[in-house]
């Protein structure tokens, strides 16, 4: 039993939404009681219990509640806990639940309740790379499988929330942001192959939707429209929370040290992502909501799904896993918009990554053989993506200049003596607990109207230049010169000029030229804690970066880790591969072990353990007293060409 129990806590038990006992009249396992307490009370879980006492026995009221009363005790405080007891006899319910759930099914085969209504045209990446691939190739077979693949159409509940999606505006956001303005990407959406927010999230549509096809008919399993629907929900929505200079500004808060109250760490787009999702779904008299939950699921589930925790393995490793579709979408699609060189080739990798790829009983998403071939092919491919794209020296310091110029606009902004910041809390129709939830709200808020400004009058160039612009005059404005030194004013203006004139890879190669980069082995965290220290004391005299690389696997969000009863923590867990060293991994290899249990996830391996410190000088002398110094923390500072260390 105590064996059976620790697989089900470490595997299963945070999958369980409520718990039934169905008839109490059997001996119970002390261990098994112990147990589901400890899951109901920690997990706050609902429980029901169903029994009668057979007739004709005396006292028989008194007697059931007094049966119902002793399990439900033995589980639960009752004081702070749901449980209820539900007075029918355990055959007989059964009998009818069995019943329901035939009849349940029965309907759904007969109805066509998720009807197709329109082709997916919406992005054009993905069905052109199927039709070049079919343009170049002589084989039937492949010819065949590209043919039937992304053979999409919306139904109405879906067309009704893309359209919601899209009225929000991420069409309007190119899915790399600011990049594409230093990579000479004028307008992303006028290119072949569209490369905007909006486009990722319906290319995120596809991709999952084919994932979850695959899997799902290679496990032998039953088709269900209304999970496949609320998977697609999911995948459209996914980036829904991201809002002008995406993660960037997830940085400005995190740097600024403001989150929103109940949130663990730093800020997130998810936080974002779950209150737009609420939002649009109880728009309009709730109209979309009602429809959704006709098909069994609700909003939270739908927030549950796209965070990666709604607890059915194979979903959550579709929408929000180390392998899953948005990743597939992204690494591709940007490959491609960037003119970067891929060692896979697109419409391959989509057929490689789904053969051997199926669901184990356990309702894991399993890769095995040439699937997981084809995942660490992804795994590689993301790792280079982020070397070669995300954070190459140039796009760090510029983004550096960016979150300097929007943290000192919020700063400015907001700046108000601490009664009339009490009062505007009051006076809101929000309740904000502390401070740094009411300046998060409040700075979101006007960058919201900053872009729908920028969207009406702006010249089209890029709409977030344009709203750095905006901020960038607003700081320079009059009424700020009080506040402001002229040295800073000045700085900040070379800022600004900094990140419009570059305008091309041409441009950034010349800007790298002048970024000083060193790497360093220690915390993170206590790098950028000296980094931060060192540029308040020379304000927009330089840029100080502090990067780690993300590893090879990507961790779980901390959301969707789980606490046992021993105070140890244990992942969602919802992906399956094989156990053996990835990279001798063939296809004859059978998926055995989750994965952050897995060799892709080797602790051990400290290859990417390197942290980067990009420096780049806008004004004044770099051999000044802070440069020398770089805080007591350190033991010697690099000038050009020479190294230092961290004394801890």
């Amino acid at each position: 039993m105590k064996d059976m129990l620790e697989i089900v806590w470490k595997y299963l038990a945070f999958r369980v939404g409520s718990v039934t006992v169905v008839g109490t009249s059997g001996e119970w396992d002390p261990l098994m009681i112990a147990f589901l307490g400890d899951l109901l009370s920690e997990r706050e879980i609902p429980l029901l219990v169903v029994d009668r006492y057979p007739k004709g026995k005396k006292n028989e009221d008194d007697e059931k509640e007094r049966r119902f009363t002793y399990i439900i005790k033995e589980l639960v405080d009752t004081k702070v806990h749901d449980a209820m007891a539900l007075g029918v006899e355990a055959d007989q319910f059964m009998k009818d639940l069995t019943m329901n759930l035939k009849e349940r099914q029965k309907s759904q085969d007969n109805k066509d309740a998720i009807e197709r209504k329109r082709t997916s045209v919406d992005d054009q990446y993905w069905q052109n790379e199927i039709k070049e691939a079919i343009e170049n190739s002589s084989r039937t077979e492949l010819l065949n499988f590209m043919n039937n693949i992304f053979t999409l159409k919306f139904s109405e509940l879906e067309d009704d929330v893309r359209i919601k999606v899209e009225n929000k505006g991420i069409d309007k956001f190119s899915q790399l942001g600011l990049k594409s303005y230093w990579m000479g990407i004028k307008d992303p959406k006028a290119r072949k192959r569209y490369h905007t927010r909006y486009h990722h999230s319906i290319g995120v549509m596809e991709v999952g939707t084919y994932l979850y096809d695959n899997a799902i008919n290679n496990a032998g399993l039953k088709k269900n429209p209304f999970e496949k629907q609320f998977l697609r929900l999911a995948a459209l929505l996914h980036d829904i929370g991201h809002l002008p200079f995406s993660h960037l500004i997830e940085d400005v808060f995190n740097e600024l040290n403001w989150k929103p109250v109940g949130y663990k760490n730093h800020y997130s787009h998810v936080f974002q992502t779950d209150k737009e999702i609420e939002e649009l779904f109880n728009d309009n008299g709730q109209h979309l909501k009602k429809q959704l939950e006709e098909t069994g699921y609700n909003v939270t589930d739908v927030i549950k799904l796209v965070n990666g925790s709604f607890g059915v393995g194979y979903l959550d490793a579709i929408i929000n896993s180390s392998i899953d579709a948005d990743k597939i979408d992204y690494v591709f699609r940007d490959t491609y918009s960037t003119g970067r060189k891929t060692s896979l080739v697109p419409v391959q990798f989509l057929k490689d990554i789904v053969n051997g790829l199926s669901i184990t009983p356990e309702k894991y998403l399993s890769f095995s053989g040439v699937s997981a071939m084809a995942a660490v092919g992804l795994l590689r491919e993301r790792q280079r993506l982020y070397r070669s794209l995300y954070l190459q020296p140039g796009i760090v310091v510029l983004e550096g200049i960016v979150k300097l110029i929007i943290k000192t606009y919020f700063v400015h902004l907001i700046k108000l003596d601490d009664m009339e910041i009490i009062e505007k809390m009051k006076l809101s129709d929000y309740d904000y607990p502390d401070l740094g939830d009411y300046k998060i709200s409040y700075c979101m808020k006007k960058l919201k109207e900053i872009f729908e400004e920028v969207t009406k009058n702006g010249d089209g160039t890029n709409l977030e230049i344009e709203t750095v612009r905006f901020m960038f005059e607003e700081i320079t404005d009059k009424k700020y010169k009080n506040v402001l030194s002229t040295e800073f004013l000045e700085n900040i203006k070379e800022c600004f000029e900094t990140i419009e004139k570059i305008k091309s890879e041409e441009d950034l190669k010349k800007l790298e030229q002048k970024v000083t980069h060193k790497g360093l082995k220690g915390q993170k965290e206590k790098i950028q804690g000296i980094a931060r220290d060192v540029m308040f004391r020379m304000p927009a005299n330089t840029i100080i970066e502090v990067i780690k690389p993300p590893r090879f696997l990507s961790s779980a969000e901390n959301r969707k880790e789980r606490e046992r009863s021993d105070g140890t923590k244990t992942f969602s867990e919802c992906i399956i591969v094989p156990k053996n060293d990835y990279n001798a991994w063939n296809t004859s290899d059978k998926a055995a072990i989750t994965i952050h249990d897995s060799r892709l996830n080797d602790k051990k391996d400290k290859r990417d353990e390197k942290i980067s410190v990009y420096m780049y000088p806008l004004s004044g002398n770099p051999d000044n007293i802070y440069y020398s110094t770089f805080a007591p923390h350190f033991r010697t500072f690099q000038r050009a060409g020479e190294s230092y260390n961290l004394s801890y």
